[in-house]
């Protein structure tokens, strides 16, 4: 895939390609909403932006994903575990690229690397629609994972429960997006410390 092509997931909700953040000439791979482009959740080569005109996304000599720069040289690799006979990269609905070998019968129990094991610092369900919070640092190192939410808690975050304080997280076609609230007339402190 050259530089102005484009990877769209089946019903067109998420694209995969090149793209250049507000005025910057750096040039990124990256997964947006398709109906919303500045909404960038994913990129490939945070820390190694492209600055050349001549950028192709390809399948290496393993069959792992490839980020080519100008000479050839690989800016970004999916790593992915395994070699793969006969590649293919796939963009789901949910937004997530996954590469997977096609003598498999079942792509899903067979994706040998995908982007959702690599997330940025966006909110997107995973394949089973459940949501994740991830935040990172420098745009590529997981510093906190709040596991799947269970449909009471996020799985990695296990808060006693009370009678001061609500969890919840709305999830539907228009909105996701997870908060608390104060259920009673009381004071809840909230201390922020700032280290340098």
């Amino acid at each position: 895939m050259k530089d102005g092509e484009t990877l769209v997931s089946s019903g067109q909700s998420f694209e995969l390609g090149f793209f250049s953040p507000g005025s910057s000439k750096k040039r990124y791979l990256g997964i947006w909403y398709k109906i919303t482009p500045e909404t960038v959740v994913w990129v490939a080569n945070g820390d190694n932006p492209l600055t050349n005109s001549s950028r192709v996304l390809t399948f290496g000599h393993e069959g792992n994903l490839a980020l080519l720069n100008q000479s050839k040289g690989v800016v970004w690799s999916s790593n992915s575990s395994g070699v793969l006979t006969n590649p293919v990269a796939q963009l789901l609905e949910s937004g997530n690229l996954v590469l997977w070998d096609n003598i498999s019968l079942i792509p899903r129990d067979a994706y040998s690397w995908q982007s959702f094991h690599y997330p940025c610092d966006t909110l997107l369900s995973d394949d089973q629609g459940l949501p994740q919070v991830v935040i990172l640092r420098n745009g590529s190192t997981r510093t906190y994972w709040s596991g799947v939410w269970n449909g009471v808690e996020f799985s990695s975050l296990s808060v006693a429960a009370n009678s001061i304080s609500r969890k919840m997280l709305v999830d539907n076609q228009m909105d996701v997006h997870h908060g608390g609230g104060i259920l009673s007339n009381c004071h809840y402190p909230v201390t922020l410390f700032v280290k340098g």
